[in-house]
């Protein structure tokens, strides 16, 4: 087995998108350690749409100190780096979910940070919409906790050799738990950036129409901050893709150099597959994908695979091209870049999304994050014998 320090090197790899560097014009956060760590610990947040890192080393007296870009609101994931947040078997590593906290440009920042269990850190100090957020984030944290004892139950019975069933109910009753207490929270503070912050982390599973109407709801000051014209424009571009609309016309190169023009399908019943290496439940439906395409390729249905990647163009080819030979992907394949948008122009906010589209160019079908349960049976009611 790889010894730890490899392990939390892969981990950093896979978990950072890009290096940065201190910024003079910075917002400071400040993380304290009790008794003192020199565990190293990594910071993850989101600036100008693009995924950033920051490694962090503490000083004599356990602190660590990060300076940040001076935002307004800026959401951190943190995650300490040792063997107490990893569960580590013989098949590889799974990371402890990440405490999240929202910060507050103009004040004081601190998380006192729990090295052994990062998920028992908390907000110290922070600005009013930072400690409203903190309300909604200790109870995630908790329902955080109790999913990883599940995990960890399920990882010591599985190496006893004994058998996993009914491990899927009780996480989907913490799912749905946290879900709710979220959408309470949001209903009663929608005149609070805090409230908006936590309608961006459940919004893409609701109907484009329910969550229009929601984001609608929250206070003009709250929709015209920099978050909420992100969200503005992800939602309106949601509701261009929704169902019974046609979809824009696009003409984008394949993998395989070849072009394809979204009005040569008119006729067909074809699916717009949006994915990425990276995503588990993506890659998970590809068997099921693969199955359906062999059913009805001869009855008028083909496939489009759009993939989104990240990192520099070489890797994102690279990892892209793996995965379509490693998932045995027949279909034509196009990647999501700067230049074509596509992911931006069918409003994908999760992955995978899957849209089925008529023969008229009309979308009857569209499923978000990996439930695309009924589209077997959607098919078969279009396509199947009569």
């Amino acid at each position: 087995m790889k010894n730890l320090r490899s392990i939390l090197s892969a981990v950093s790899l896979i978990l950072s998108a890009s290096s940065i560097y201190a910024q003079q014009d910075s917002m400071l956060l400040t993380l304290n350690t009790q008794p003192a760590s020199k565990d190293p610990v990594m910071l993850m947040y989101t600036d100008e749409g693009e995924s950033k890192t920051l490694n962090l080393t503490a000083d004599a007296q356990g602190t660590y100190r990060a300076k940040l870009p001076k935002k307004e609101y800026l959401l951190v994931s943190v995650m300490v780096q040792n063997d107490k947040n990893l569960l580590i078997s013989s098949s590889g590593f799974t990371p402890k979910p990440m405490p999240v906290f929202l910060l507050q440009a103009g004040h004081q920042n601190q998380i006192q940070l729990v090295t052994e269990d990062h998920l028992a850190s908390f907000l110290k100090e922070g600005g009013p919409e930072s400690r409203l957020y903190e309300q909604i984030g200790k109870k995630e944290r908790a329902s955080m906790q109790k999913s990883w004892a599940l995990i960890l139950r399920r990882d010591s019975l599985e190496k006893a050799k004994q058998p996993t069933t009914g491990w899927d109910s009780p996480q989907k009753a913490l799912r749905e738990d946290i879900s709710n207490q979220k959408k309470a929270f949001v209903k009663q503070h929608k005149d609070h950036f805090a409230g908006l912050e936590v309608f961006a982390s459940y919004y893409m599973g609701l109907p484009i129409d329910s969550a229009l109407q929601e984001f609608n709801s929250f206070n003009k000051q709250v929709q015209n901050t920099s978050l909420g014209k992100t969200l503005q424009q992800k939602l309106n571009a949601g509701e261009s893709t929704s169902l019974g609309q046609v979809i824009p016309a696009f003409k984008v190169q394949m993998k395989d150099g070849a072009w394809f023009d979204s009005e040569a399908l008119q006729g067909k019943y074809w699916l717009i597959d949006f994915w990425g290496s990276w995503c588990v439940p993506c890659r998970k439906s590809h068997p099921e994908l693969l199955a359906l395409y062999k059913t009805y390729q001869d009855k008028g249905f083909d496939i489009l695979g759009i993939a989104f990647e990240s990192g520099k163009l070489e890797n994102q080819l690279k990892q892209w091209d793996l995965a379509i030979q490693e998932d045995g992907i027949t279909w034509p394949q196009v990647l999501n870049s700067p230049e074509n948008q596509l992911v931006k122009k069918f409003g994908v906010t999760s992955f995978p999304t899957k849209i089925l589209v008529d023969p008229q160019g009309k979308i009857i079908y569209r499923s978000s994050g990996g439930n695309a349960e009924h589209l077997a049976t959607k098919l078969n009611e279009l396509l199947g014998e009569k």
